[in-house]
């Protein structure tokens, strides 16, 4: 809980902007505005061995485009507005998505690589039933 309090601490009141770059071979997550280190993800490094990764850089950047835009649409809604709290949940789980790919990338150097396969793996069918249910309500 601690992590989620910090979290929507350091996202409250800011500017909306994207938190994934993403510059030829590589992709940074600005961690360090939403509450956890930054991420450097060379595709290079990873993408030979494991075609889940380069799957769950893809599923990460479109869940950036999605906390973009669900901050857009929350900053123009009453307070009291219950799809606002919605919204503002799913961006939570975005962003709570975002720290764990940081934990498994940050692990994949003391981890086997079929295990980290399963880990990506299961991050990506986790984060597509997010994208899923993102747009049902939406």
């Amino acid at each position: 809980m601690e992590l989620l309090t910090k979290i929507v601490t350091l996202i409250k009141g800011k500017e909306i902007e994207m938190l994934i770059k993403r510059t030829g071979n590589e992709i940074t997550l600005n961690g360090a505005k939403i509450g956890f280190a930054d991420l450097n993800m060379g595709l290079a490094n990873f993408s030979n061995k494991f075609i889940e990764f380069v799957k769950a850089n893809e599923v990460a950047t479109t869940l950036d485009n999605c906390q973009y835009h669900l901050s857009k649409t929350i900053s123009n809604m009453k307070d009291n507005d219950n799809f606002k709290i919605e919204c503002q949940r799913i961006r939570l789980m975005i962003i709570l998505a975002f720290h764990q790919l940081g934990l498994i990338i940050g692990a994949s150097k003391m981890t086997s690589d079929k295990r980290l396969k399963e880990q990506l793996t299961e991050w990506i069918r986790y984060m597509n039933d997010l994208i899923k249910h993102t747009i049902s309500i939406l």
